[in-house]
């Protein structure tokens, strides 16, 4: 951008600023309401109406009724309640990539993809029992 064209931009920016109505009791300068505008209009949020008029933000912090209080302590239980089912698909989907092997006598947990099955009776040839062996590096005692 030139500073001709930022001339020109800026001065336009400061004549539709101008045309802002602000009461005394709004923090916000004419300035801002204009860039905030703008900015609402670039999102593809329209601002203003059939007469032409502009209009200001939207309510950001609406008061709320005891029956809004209400729906926001049920959502939280429903969630809470929900919250279990959630714990359990998460260690499901833990347990499913994992498996149990035995080292220095301790249970611990291991990737599949790094252990291996071995049978546990290898002289028994109808025993279909397995352990699973690690066979990556050993943890130090």
């Amino acid at each position: 951008m030139t500073s001709e064209e930022e001339r020109l931009y800026l001065a336009e920016l400061c004549l539709e600023a101008a045309r802002w109505r602000v009461d005394r009791d709004d923090p916000c300068c004419a300035l801002e309401l204009e860039v905030r505008d703008r900015l609402r209009r670039l999102s593809g949020i329209e601002t203003t109406d059939a007469e032409g008029t502009i209009h200001g933000d939207p309510v950001v912090n609406p008061v709320l009724t005891d029956e809004d209080y209400r729906a926001l302590e049920a959502a939280r239980l429903n969630e809470h309640l929900a919250s279990p089912k959630k714990v359990d698909e998460v260690r499901k989907a833990w347990e499913q990539r994992r498996v149990r092997c035995s080292e220095n006598g301790k249970l611990v947990w291991r990737d599949r993809e790094l252990c291996h099955q071995e049978p546990m009776f290898p002289g028994n040839p109808l025993s279909k029992k397995f352990k699973w062996v690690y066979d990556g590096p050993r943890d130090s005692e």
